[in-house]
């Protein structure tokens, strides 16, 4: 269900490497964590809002668009995940 794919070519082994992490759908017929979405080729994923720990936004700018967004209060009317930006994470 999950992939984790290097963001280079590979070649250099010397530091640590930027990945990017996707899900994968899987077309096994018990496959009961997709479903089929509006068109050919569209599934989506079904989550409850506990199962998001962490979101990370670009920049304060768009964190604050998103919090003030109805759907985003909506979804996360019952449990609000950490919110920080790029720029928080800098000390990780």
């Amino acid at each position: 269900m999950a992939h984790v794919k290097r963001m280079s070519d590979g070649k250099s082994e010397e530091y640590y490497e930027e990945m990017e992490w996707r899900l994968v759908y899987d077309e096994t017929p018990n496959n009961k964590h997709f479903t089929k979405g509006e068109a050919d080729g569209i599934h989506r994923l079904r989550f409850q809002t506990s199962d998001v720990k962490v979101i990370v936004f670009p920049d304060e700018h768009v964190k604050q668009m998103s919090l003030e967004d109805p759907a985003m209060k909506n979804y996360f009317s019952e449990h609000m995940p950490i919110v920080v930006t790029l720029g928080d994470c800098s000390n990780f």
